[in-house]
């Protein structure tokens, strides 16, 4: 095979062309060496994964570091028919049909941690931020009751949900939850 030479070949130019270069030189080499046509998708993630190495330059570690480090929403495709699950911070210019921001509840919107000082301006702005993010239908939730850390509580609202228009709101409840019955396994009964 040649692949082999090639990638030593290529191991060697790393120190002298930037990264972006570099990856498609090897994406090039990689469809002539395999004699194959590339897809849609292929090209579109190899040109995603060009476009992120630009800034890098020859700093191959910190490319590297930095792809590890990245969350699932960094790499968000519009296209993928899912749920899309983000921060609030991370939803910052992403417009979607439905969102839903579960946790509307002191402590979590505004997010406080015992010790620490909230920022009420910021913490408000990630909350309007959030709902800017829906384009048809913005549906915003609390508990009755939450266990985190281990203990059960029963929050209070986020303050923000007072500040919306009342004319803008649709308040519903939801029933309680109750926990699923335990299935009838009926061949253990025979024993």
């Amino acid at each position: 095979s040649t692949i082999v030479p090639a990638l030593q070949q290529y191991q060697a130019a790393r120190m002298e062309l930037p990264l972006a270069e570099l990856i498609s030189k090897i994406h090039s080499f990689i469809l002539l060496d395999q004699s194959r046509a590339v897809d849609g998708d292929e090209l579109y993630l190899i040109r995603r994964l060009v476009q992120h190495a630009r800034p890098f330059e020859k700093r191959l570690g910190d490319f590297l570091e930095d792809i590890a480090l990245q969350t699932a929403i960094d790499q968000y495709d519009p296209r993928a028919d899912r749920v899309t699950l983000m921060t609030l911070h991370a939803s910052k210019g992403l417009e979607f049909p439905v969102v839903f921001i579960v946790g509307c509840e002191e402590g979590l919107i505004p997010f406080r941690r015992p010790g620490m000082k909230i920022d009420e301006a910021e913490e408000r702005r990630l909350f309007y931020v959030g709902m800017t993010r829906a384009q048809e239908h913005l549906i915003l939730t609390h508990a009755q009751s939450r266990t985190m850390a281990g203990k059960k509580h029963s929050p209070t609202p986020s303050r923000y949900l007072g500040n919306i228009e009342t004319a803008l709101k649709e308040l519903k409840k939801a029933p309680p939850h109750k926990p699923a019955k335990p299935k009838d396994d009926s061949q253990l009964k025979l024993f």
